[in-house]
């Protein structure tokens, strides 16, 4: 937000365009932090399923996953 408002001083939009600015970086780590516990809370039948029948094992992708959706929602109903 300052430095929003520094590089507009005398102007209402540095104030604007910073709350504009801190409302979506709220927004994205709502989402982000969501996706990252949907990952952490995998079962591990699934990972192990996933290894017994080499679905991406040894591929630099092998560590993501397609979450279940419960899981991706992060508490918003």
């Amino acid at each position: 937000m300052l430095a929003m408002v520094s590089l507009f001083p005398r102007r209402q939009i540095g104030v604007e365009l910073g709350s504009v600015l801190l409302i979506f970086t709220g927004q994205v780590w709502n989402i982000a932090f969501g996706f990252y516990s949907s990952l952490k809370t995998e079962p591990r039948e699934l990972r192990e399923a996933a290894i017994i029948f080499r679905s991406l094992a040894g591929s630099a992708l092998s560590n993501w996953t397609c979450p279940s959706p419960r899981s991706v929602s992060s508490g918003i109903p």
